[in-house]
């Protein structure tokens, strides 16, 4: 999947990523809006230019990154190590669609995040260990 720092892509069509929202050509259709994108490094420029008037716009300044169970990756609800990494974030859409405001949300989101860094610290002898606590870190 293609990702940038001025886009927001939907589905695949045909192979070819679908551009949804794109920097200084349709940005302006959630100028005043509520939004949070799980897309990588989205915050960085387009989440800038979304809200210059009003508004509020969640998402990530550097590609979002996760760890996987090759044994579960045709079922991520049952994968335990990817849920480390997606559940702070799904924490936040959840507070969002529940009506939290923005700031609540974002909390939850570094409170889950907190627990899965606590929970990986727990088995700090196994192998990937660091390099999962980097991930979940430069998520937040």
């Amino acid at each position: 999947m293609a990702w940038s720092e001025h886009t927001i892509y939907g589905d695949k069509i045909n192979d070819d990523a679908e551009p949804l929202i794109e920097e200084g050509i349709n940005h302006d259709l959630i100028e005043g809006k509520l939004v949070y994108a799980r897309a990588c490094s989205c915050a960085a420029s387009l989440g800038r230019a979304c809200v210059t008037k009003s508004g509020c716009f969640i998402g990530y300044k550097y590609p979002f990154q996760w760890y996987t169970d090759r044994n579960r990756e045709g079922n991520p609800s049952k994968d335990g190590v990817a849920r480390l990494f997606l559940g702070p974030t799904n924490s936040l859409a959840e507070g969002l669609i529940r009506g939290k405001t923005a700031k609540e949300s974002a909390k939850m989101f570094i409170n889950e995040s907190r627990k899965s860094m606590l929970q990986i610290l727990r088995k700090k002898d196994e192998p990937g260990t660091m390099a999962s606590l980097h991930l979940i870190w430069s998520n937040v």
